[in-house]
């Protein structure tokens, strides 16, 4: 395995892990948490999202919309 894959499957797996005690993360949160740019991050919860794991959406936050990634419930 690349250098780089595993770095990106690493990443990953701190944006789920941060998401399942958080439940809903912006892409700074997860910056911020993870140490990692909001490019990576934005790659990988969109690849996240085509594997179904996570979902977009939108959150008031005052009088601003937040783009807010969600977890998705596994039934």
């Amino acid at each position: 395995m690349s250098q780089s894959r595993y770095g990106e499957i690493m990443s990953q797996g701190g944006c789920l892990k941060y998401m399942e005690e958080h439940k809903k993360a912006t892409i700074k949160e997860l910056s911020e948490f993870l140490g990692i740019s909001t490019a990576t991050i934005g790659k990988n919860m969109l690849r996240l999202e085509e594997q179904g794991l996570v979902k977009r959406g939108r959150e008031k936050r005052g009088i601003n919309w937040i783009k807010k990634w969600t977890l998705v419930e596994v039934q």
